[in-house]
């Protein structure tokens, strides 16, 4: 058996953060390594457990979600992003989209909608890192001495 995704939940609401670790709870493949109800807090969680993945809300005291998603940022942070929120304009999923977050969804949402996501974000870095274009070297130089005339 693989190694669990770890994940952070960074949400001011209290139940749904309990709620989504009792579910996970049950699983091997997805476990929580720490919740946040703040975005400072969340940081500071980020720091210390080293998560896979942040389940982040947007809404959210002292720091809010793009605040965290800024700071990541600037410290060029590789954690994947969730941003699971019941704010759901256009231009907030385009900011937190260009701040780097690997999903949006708007609350409310099914828990087993949130597992494919996340195991969506994982598999495709993987499918990104597996993929190799094949080519000839021999066949390219020909192809280059040919463009150069040589």
């Amino acid at each position: 058996m693989s190694k669990p995704i770890e994940v952070v939940i960074a949400d001011d609401n209290e139940n749904l953060c309990n709620e989504l670790e009792e579910y996970y709870e049950a699983r091997s493949d997805i476990k929580i390594v720490g919740k946040a109800g703040d975005g400072k807090t969340a940081l500071n969680l980020v720091e210390i457990c080293k998560p896979d993945l942040l389940l982040l809300d947007i809404i959210m005291p002292i720091l809010d979600g793009i605040s965290v998603l800024y700071q990541l940022k600037e410290i060029n942070s590789e954690l994947k992003t969730i941003v699971i929120t019941a704010f759901g304009q256009e231009h907030i999923v385009s900011r937190v989209a260009d701040l780097g977050a690997a999903y949006y969804l708007i609350k409310p949402f099914e828990f087993s909608v949130l597992t494919k996501r996340i195991k969506d974000v994982f598999a495709a870095e993987n499918e990104a890192i597996c993929y190799r274009p094949k080519f000839d070297v021999d066949s390219l130089v020909r192809q280059l001495l040919d463009t150069f005339g040589i």
